[in-house]
């Protein structure tokens, strides 16, 4: 399991940002097309109860489930984080849905991905709902993330990254896409 902190921030302009990020000296990894389904599997069954979330994520040949412990504070997202890949999805699928697990909600997410530093930079559209960017530093497990000065200069260290691509610090997004996802569905279901 690693840790993460991570910000994202809403985009208008993406091909203008990626200049941006090549001025930078990012180093691209390549595309994606991430499509992700979020389970629960509720103790009792009853779509109220707090369950456990987890993800199953199809990106090209490779499929990943993910699981994490989440927080969120001033935008910033801290997540231990645990990952294993998936060999078949539709076995795994049917797996979980005889072991009570739910599909609750789907998400597609494409871009393309950059390497600055230690930090992973991901410029994507997610289907419905616009063009991001998220910053992304990943720490081993055993690193002391419940330290306030090491979470403060990681959250410096992005947000100073995030200011020198051009975006404003009112442009970041708190709620989580899951979230922002639903809250779509149920706009249009009213």
């Amino acid at each position: 399991m690693n840790w993460e902190i991570e910000i994202k921030a809403w985009v208008d302009d993406p091909g203008a940002l990626r200049k941006q990020i090549e001025r930078l000296g990012a180093r691209s990894t390549g595309r994606y097309d991430k499509q992700d389904e979020y389970y629960r599997i509720s103790p009792s069954g009853k779509a109220r109860d707090e369950g456990r979330e987890f993800r199953l994520r199809v990106d090209g040949s490779r499929a990943t489930v993910t699981f994490k412990d989440k927080s969120i504070r001033d935008g910033l997202e801290m997540n231990r984080e645990g990952e294993f890949r998936v060999d078949d999805p539709g076995v795994f699928r049917e797996f979980i849905q005889r072991m009570g697990a739910r599909l609750r909600i789907r998400k597609r997410k494409r871009g393309e991905a950059f390497a600055y530093g230690r930090v992973l930079l991901e410029l994507s559209e997610v289907e419905g709902l616009g063009h991001f960017i998220e910053l992304e530093s990943v720490f081993h497990e055993h690193t002391r993330i419940d330290d306030p000065a090491f979470i403060q200069k990681t959250e410096v260290e992005l947000f100073s990254l995030l200011k020198e691509l051009g975006i404003s610090r009112d442009r970041v997004e708190s709620r989580p896409y899951t979230q922002m996802l639903r809250e779509v569905l149920e706009a249009g279901e009213s």
